[in-house]
């Protein structure tokens, strides 16, 4: 009950109900970067903010190596101050840009610098759990995926996306990061203990995985809005 109560509440710090919730209280704290900037009337200088946020946190990958600070790979206070992963919001940032407004050297080269921060917050995060697993893991798959994920943003910069079903899929990927782990977990497992074969097993786990967030994202979540709208947050809709 503990667990939920902090999952549910975003408490920064650990215990919560599945491990890769880690990553909320870090996305909220750029989350409020965002909001703060439009509560201000700022927005504007989010691309300034992004290059700051994104210059901190590959100046800290680029001297992590070289200083030795291993005992700094997982420190929250650091996350939630963006400095671990604050070379990939500048990065998103960057794309953001780049679709909405304009390709330009200057963003090209914030990007790449960027990217050279990701690439060394991946490696670090490898040899972490290589110490927890007890088991070398190595750095080119996740590096290899990471890449090829951004080449794939990049090449979409010249693509048409009206179609609103990549909105959709888009909005699918968050519920399915958030319960693929501990759910489908759950669900191999007790396929595999009920005989199914393994190869057929991931199979069902993914294709349930899938349907549950399309209904999460796709149903669930909007009725959900429309209601929190209509109540909690009703005062808003009176502003309006």
């Amino acid at each position: 009950m503990n667990r939920l109560v902090r999952t549910a509440l975003f408490v920064p710090y650990s215990p919560w109900v599945d491990s890769v919730y880690w990553t909320l209280g870090i996305e909220i704290a750029f989350y409020a970067v965002v909001w703060t900037l439009l509560w201000l009337g700022r927005f504007h200088l989010m691309e300034i903010v992004a290059v700051v946020i994104g210059m901190v946190s590959t100046l800290f990958w680029c001297l992590y190596y070289p200083l030795d600070w291993s005992d700094f790979a997982e420190t929250r206070w650091l996350a939630l101050l963006l400095v671990h992963h604050g070379c990939f919001f500048a990065t998103g940032v960057m794309i953001w840009l780049m679709r909405f407004k304009a390709v330009t050297p200057f963003r090209l080269g914030l990007c790449a610098l960027f990217l050279v921060g990701c690439v060394l917050q991946i490696a670090s995060s490898v040899d972490v759990h290589t110490v927890k697993v007890e088991e070398q893991m190595p750095y080119a798959p996740p590096i290899v995926f990471f890449l090829v994920a951004i080449a794939l943003m990049a090449w979409s910069l010249r693509l048409d996306l009206s179609w609103r079903g990549w909105r959709r899929i888009g909005l699918m990927t968050y519920p399915l990061y958030l319960i693929h782990d501990v759910v489908g977990a759950a669900i191999l497992g007790a396929l595999m203990r009920a005989g199914v074969p393994y190869l057929l097993s991931v199979v069902i786990v993914g294709a349930t995985m899938i349907a549950a967030s399309w209904l999460i994202a796709i149903e669930a979540e909007p009725r959900i809005r429309l209601l929190l709208d209509h109540t909690i947050f009703r005062y808003r809709l009176r502003a309006a």
